[in-house]
This record gives C-alpha cells, structure tokens and sequence, in this order.
C-alpha cells in the first residue's frame, strides 16, 4: 500500500511569502505560517488561546509566483501539502522539531477577510487570452484588505445561515 502524507493546516502567514529563483529558473517562495486553536473552558465559559504551532511553508513554480504576487503576512489560509519534521539540536543543547510542509496548494480563507479577484490566470482569461507573459500594464491589480483590518472586522455569529 504506498504512503499517503497529505497534511491540511490552517492559520495566519507570519512572514510575508518571499519570491526567489533558483540557478535553473525554476521560481521558490516560502513563508511561515501560525496555527493556534482556541478552545472554550467549560468551566469559565471563556475562550482560551491553545499552544501556538509554527509551520516553514515551500512552494515552487507558478504556485509560488501567485502566493508572492497575492499573498501577505496577516492573511488567513489553508495550505495543503506534505508535511516533513526536522529534528535538530541547538547549540545550547536544546533538542527542537521543525514542521515544514511543501505546498500543493494554498488557498484563502473568506471566514474572517475579504478579498477581490483579478482573473489573471497562466492558463489565461476566460476568452482564452494567455496572460502568464503580458506586460499590460493597464491591467488591474488585485486588491486585499490590510491583515489589521480583516483582524479587526467584527466577526458576525448573529448570521441568520
């Protein structure tokens, strides 16, 4: 039976999505990612922040091209990938794990943000325009709100759906 190391982790990107390329060409963007549940106590009737996880996000190609391009710290996603766990000693002894997972995909949670879409795709538009090598600049911009604004919108739990 071959192994299935599929991992989804949701959280907030803690480090704006950095774009490089690599000697070959082949574009790289990593960025990390904050994952911390909250729980209710059910003796307080209070919500209560759990332990805080860090994740090192990869991603190469277009993938990475379009988180650089769309995405910024602050911002609420999912990141689908595989997870890998490097264990290490520090230097003063201390023995640590660091999650990393290279990403298949990532994508934008709308549960507590907004966004606005610009349909620029390298597949190309949906009259069948490629647009991965335009230099339109006339072409509009995607918009996204600041991550201290969408942290700030008040979260509707009184939603009649």
């Amino acid at each position: 039976m071959p192994a299935f190391n599929k991992h989804f982790v949701s959280g907030r990107i803690g480090r704006k999505p950095e774009l490089r390329y690599t000697p070959s060409g082949k574009a790289a963007t990593s960025f990390s990612l904050a994952r911390q549940i909250r729980r209710l106590n059910p003796s307080t009737n209070q919500w209560e922040d759990g332990e805080l996880t860090w994740y090192e996000i990869s991603a190469f190609d277009r993938l990475a091209e379009n988180i650089a391009a769309s995405l910024d710290a602050g911002y609420e996603v999912t990141v689908t990938g595989e997870l890998k766990l490097n264990s290490y000693t520090t230097k003063s002894g201390e023995a640590r794990t660091d999650l990393k997972i290279n990403a298949d995909d990532v994508t934008v949670s709308l549960d507590h943000q907004q966004i606005q879409m610009v349909n620029k795709s390298a597949y190309g538009d949906k009259s069948g325009n490629q647009n991965r090598q335009s230099n339109n600049t006339n072409a509009p911009a995607a918009v996204y709100p600041s991550p201290s604004a969408a942290a700030a919108a008040p979260a509707d739990e009184d939603a009649p759906f």
